[in-house]
């Protein structure tokens, strides 16, 4: 196998990036903040420009261009004294060796960075692999999804979660019929608590246009004579659509380091210099699996500000810094038909957790906040998400909130007393 030609690097040191997300793109920035000199190698699977995921759903409802999607374009990596290997799949990873296999080529390395991500969960259902039955992840699947739409009727979105919602904030309107398909019993679980679920399907999908299946998974998926999708649920029930969005869920896309020793659980275990049990081997963002701020238990947080701040602990690191990242806090806001939804930390209240909870159905506003030893550990804020920052500091700060329980429980939505003693 043919090695990349490495004359030109000659003995600065050679780092490598398999990843063009944020986590990957932020590291190579704390590299040239430290070593302008030192050479680095960008693998991605991303055929051009480097682009924002998050930006997807805008593309989708046509609310943006393309053009405005893209955050670092081919130009920027050669000003930046970066070689590209794009539109590639990494092989493999020789630690031994110190190679990244791709493409057919040896890609030599001193310091090796894994941003490779997450990637999307396609359930073994029979016909999900058909055309029109798409995920929502790249933009490939965003620009197919776009021509889809434009003619499509009937949309079922499989899934309740995350993505699932971005799908229905881009897609409805137009005429379009939407329907949800709920595997479980809750919407949004890994981000709002069962009553806070509840809560946003009375008081806000309730007034919408679109039908929510619940506990049901696809059993097929069939192409009639006239191109839509003919749908058959476990529970017997059929269903027709003209587009299929699937939005099951996602997982840590571990193909580069399959075979390669380096320790793997759902994610890549790192330390808080973000690096494997390879010492020259480091990882970050959704591949990464790290320590928790609030809990101290290992978990890979899959967000956008979660993947940068790594980026900048490994790119300092591996540039020869010393930087540690302290731990993240699971958040995530969303608009549900036009109701800010904003969530942090714990969403699930445990026995050793006290809850002071908020429902008012007449505004839309609910809120709970989740305390562990008079410190804040969790918030799900509905409708009136503007002072989620203050709580992710009250986190942060791991203030103790003692002397305001009583006002927490009379009323969750002021903080102000609490804030205003702290600063």
């Amino acid at each position: 196998m043919p090695e990349l030609d490495s004359t030109t690097q000659g003995s600065r040191p050679k780092h490598v990036m398999v990843g063009s997300g944020p986590a990957g793109l932020r590291a190579i920035q704390a590299i040239r903040g430290i070593d302008s000199r030192a050479a680095i190698t960008l693998v991605s699977e991303d055929p051009g420009a480097a682009y924002s995921k998050m930006l997807l759903p805008y593309l989708i409802s046509g609310d943006m261009p393309e053009d405005l999607l893209f955050t670092r374009r081919p130009k920027h990596f050669e000003q930046m004294g970066v070689q590209t290997i794009l539109g590639a799949k990494v092989d493999g990873v020789d630690t031994q060796a110190q190679v990244v296999r791709v493409n057919g080529l040896k890609v030599p390395y001193d310091k090796l960075l894994i941003a490779t991500g997450a990637r999307p969960l396609r359930p073994q259902v029979r016909g999900i692999d058909q055309e029109g039955v798409l995920t929502m992840w790249t933009l490939d699947d965003a620009t197919r999804i776009r021509a889809k739409a434009a003619q499509a009727k009937d949309v079922l979105i499989y899934g309740a979660g995350l993505v699932a919602f971005q799908a229905i904030k881009c897609l409805e309107g137009n005429g379009r019929r939407l329907t949800l398909l709920l595997r479980g019993d809750q919407i949004l679980r890994r981000i709002v608590d069962p009553e806070g679920g509840l809560f946003l399907e009375e008081n806000v999908l309730s007034k919408g246009d679109i039908r929510i299946i619940k506990g049901s998974n696809i059993q097929e998926i069939s192409v009639a004579a006239d191109g839509r999708k003919q749908v058959i649920l476990q529970n017997g029930q059929a269903l027709t659509a003209d587009l299929i969005i699937v939005a099951t869920g996602a997982e840590p896309n571990l193909d580069a380091v399959k075979g390669s020793g380096i320790a793997t659980d759902r994610g890549i275990l790192v330390d808080a210099a973000m690096r494997t049990n390879v010492p020259n081997v480091y990882a970050a963002g959704d591949v990464a699996e790290s320590q928790d701020f609030l809990t101290g238990e290992r978990t890979v947080h899959g967000i956008w500000p979660t993947a940068v701040e790594q980026g900048k602990v490994a790119g300092t690191n591996m540039a020869g810094g010393t930087l540690a990242f302290d731990g993240g806090v699971s958040r995530n806001v969303l608009d549900v038909q036009g109701i800010s939804v904003a969530s942090m930390g714990v969403s699930r209240a445990q026995e050793n957790h006290e809850e002071f909870t908020l429902k008012e159905p007449r505004s839309k506003v609910y809120r709970r906040i989740v305390l562990q030893d008079n410190r804040i550990v969790g918030a799900v804020l509905i409708g009136k998400t503007d002072d989620c920052g203050l709580l992710l500091s009250l986190m942060r700060q791991q203030v103790n909130v003692q002397k305001w329980k009583n006002s927490l429980a009379r009323n969750p939505l002021d903080l102000g007393k609490i804030m205003a003693s702290v600063r």
